[in-house]
């Protein structure tokens, strides 16, 4: 059954031997032939860009976002592309002094920065030149600082081809938003993307990995920083966007009972697994305490939409979770949006 081969990936992430990945769509190396315009919508922000890229969805780094030029030839060798980065936010001169330094040891040359203003946002327009390997790349990069975050939009092109593909990066970096209406407390975080979005508190981090796992599309570790030296478990949540298949699933009682009784088969070896009701159709939850250790917890939505699975876990200890825990992921479980992207 089409399901399967998730349910033995997902079991093995519920018993605690995470793996982590790098995933990202096939690239179609066909040219577009008319030059139509995306938006890329992630609740967060939003903004434009160019047919000619395609959005990928890339594991276990730093971009939020990236966009990859579809190649036009079998010569052409490198895929200009466009990214989005999210950094903790800093005042805009300290960050040009950074970028000053990080230019120069870099050894980049034709440096260039001017100020702009986006949409109300403030921002600092970077230019250079830097060696890479076998190539001379381009940088052009716009750095708009909101209330919690820098984003950090980033055109990477060959120098040849720079000129080239400059003003649809600026048209697409102005097209830039930020939705008004997302509003986060001290000490929470935001993560999205096309797929989905939440928050969740500050002090988990997402943990990097160079591991590549080609069945999920993404998945997502956020695990909390702690200095006790007293604790046996690190708390952590975790996310996976996993594709069904090409075969359209209709979502009916039907389907969501046989999807229960699977996830539920494929856990209780391992786990004594408490199904919880769930006010949205799509929804499925489940308590589940591991039979090995008794004391350790994991609380599971798995929400079906767009033909895929979005499996989102917190996991840790028990009574932790009962005493400093619960509220909070609550919270983060009831911040997530699913969202449908945009073709």
């Amino acid at each position: 059954m089409y399901f399967m081969k998730f349910l033995t990936r997902l079991l093995s992430v519920l018993c605690f031997a995470i793996t982590f990945s790098v995933s990202a769509e096939s690239l179609n190396e066909n040219p577009i032939q008319t030059q139509e315009w995306k938006t890329y919508d992630s609740h967060e922000f939003s903004f434009s860009y160019p047919g000619i890229y395609t959005s990928v969805l890339l594991l276990s780094t730093n971009i939020n976002v990236a966009l990859i030029e579809q190649r036009t030839s079998e010569t052409d060798q490198f895929s200009e592309n466009i990214t989005l980065i999210k950094q903790p936010i800093r005042s805009i001169e300290q960050y040009i002094a950074i970028t000053l330094v990080e230019v120069k040891q870099a050894n980049a040359i034709d440096f260039k920065y001017e100020k702009v203003n986006v949409n109300g946002l403030e921002g600092v327009c970077f230019s250079y030149v830097q060696k890479q390997k076998d190539y001379t790349l381009h940088y052009l990069q716009y750095a708009l600082f909101g209330e919690k975050y820098i984003y950090l939009l980033t055109l990477t092109t060959t120098d040849e081809e720079f000129e080239s593909h400059k003003d649809d990066a600026i048209k697409t970096f102005n097209s830039f938003k930020l939705n008004p209406d997302v509003k986060t407390e001290n000490n929470w975080s935001i993560f999205s993307n096309e797929y989905i979005f939440f928050t969740y508190p500050d002090r988990f981090q997402q943990i990097q990995s160079e591991e590549e796992n080609s069945e999920n599309m993404f998945t997502l570790t956020l695990r909390e920083v702690s200095d006790d030296e007293n604790d046996l478990y690190t708390e952590q949540y975790y996310l996976t966007i996993t594709d069904l298949g090409e075969e359209e699933i209709i979502l009916n009682d039907k389907t969501m009972k046989m999807f229960s009784k699977e996830l539920t088969d494929s856990w209780k070896e391992d786990f004594n697994v408490q199904p919880l009701k769930s006010d949205k159709k799509n929804l499925l939850k489940y308590f589940m305490i591991s039979k090995e250790n008794k004391n350790l917890i994991t609380y599971v939505h798995a929400y079906f939409e767009n033909n895929l699975v979005y499996l989102i876990l917190f996991s840790g200890e028990k009574e932790k979770y009962e005493k400093l825990y619960k509220e909070e992921a609550e919270k983060t479980f009831e911040s997530i949006k699913i969202l449908k992207p945009k073709k």
